[in-house]
């Protein structure tokens, strides 16, 4: 799954989820893309940095936080 940051000729920013590159590509190629918030078929990708999973986990006193109730009744 690819989350790319898109934005309108308008101005609204939007995240767009494709299932890679080339979905991507192909709905632009073919005027799919459009801003959900004002209907514009204008919509270009921002740079983006990119998201890096190293297959870590949270760090154990975070994964400890996690564990633990976030309110009590």
């Amino acid at each position: 799954m690819k989350v790319f940051d898109l934005q309108c000729e308008a101005g609204h920013g939007v995240e767009g989820w494709f299932g890679s590159e080339e979905d991507y590509q192909s709905q632009c190629a073919r005027g799919l893309l459009t801003c959900p918030l004002c209907g514009s078929a204008e919509v270009v990708r921002l740079p983006s940095a990119p998201r890096l999973n190293l297959g870590a986990s949270a760090p154990p006193a975070m994964l400890e936080r996690l564990s633990e109730p976030l309110f009590w009744l």
